[in-house]
């Protein structure tokens, strides 16, 4: 009877709910998380996250998309803490056929869940039609990327400019910091021209070191004004 009780009721109850870890309330709570508003619906929303499974992302994805403000913020902090092995995977697998702006949520949730396995799944979102779902990717790649990730972000740097092309600088630049090497940036400089030549400098520039100021000392000889 909890949807038919008054939303001060409603709250409490359902806090206990999560509390006690009761996977058979998951049905009404996620019922009472489509069908109200308000405190009562993060709340609700809040408690999918406590007493989740994999299957509970489609439910929240389904959220997401009608949601917004503190509602859509509790969904995403829903995902980043829902427990299983199955969990990561189902936010990909649910990324990859929902609309751009769920996608977005979906793939906000991975860094917090340190969803390293799902590198390969972001390197294609971040060339995604839509650009905000390909600023979101590039975003989690730089939380999450290692060396690898930055030999498959380089070649976007020749095709790409403006705010984009910054924001996958930015990532380079996290990810050789966490990863404590440049040789992903110095191996893909040797060869370099144009736009991705200047990048890449822009990129070591920020770095610094020794190493950088070497390779940049010799990008001074550069015939490429």
């Amino acid at each position: 009877r909890l949807h038919q009780l008054p939303p001060v009721l409603q709250e409490p109850i359902i806090e206990l709910l999560a509390q006690r870890q009761v996977a058979a309330a998951l049905p009404v709570i996620a019922n009472v998380a489509a069908n109200s508003s308000g405190s009562v619906q993060i709340t609700a929303i809040t408690a999918l996250g406590e007493l989740g499974q994999a299957t509970t992302v489609t439910t929240l994805a389904q959220l997401a998309a009608e949601v917004d403000g503190d509602a859509k913020a509790a969904v995403v902090d829903a995902l980043v803490r829902l427990r299983g092995a199955d969990i990561d995977r189902a936010i990909v697998a649910a990324a990859a056929t929902a609309p751009a702006a769920v996608q977005c949520d979906l793939i906000r949730s991975l860094p917090a869940r340190n969803a390293r396995a799902a590198m390969p799944d972001l390197v294609a979102l971040a060339t995604a039609e839509d650009a905000a779902v390909r600023t979101e990717a590039i975003k989690a790649l730089g939380e999450l990327g290692d060396a690898n990730t930055c030999a498959l972000l380089i070649p976007r740097l020749a095709v790409v400019d403006g705010p984009e092309r910054s924001r996958i600088e930015a990532a380079l630049v996290a990810i050789s910091r966490r990863e404590g090497t440049l040789v992903p940036i110095l191996t893909a400089l040797a060869p370099a021209t144009g736009p991705l030549q200047t990048a890449l400098i822009s990129v070591l520039g920020t770095l610094g070191g020794p190493d950088a100021l070497e390779a940049l000392r010799q990008a001074l000889g550069s015939n490429d004004i």
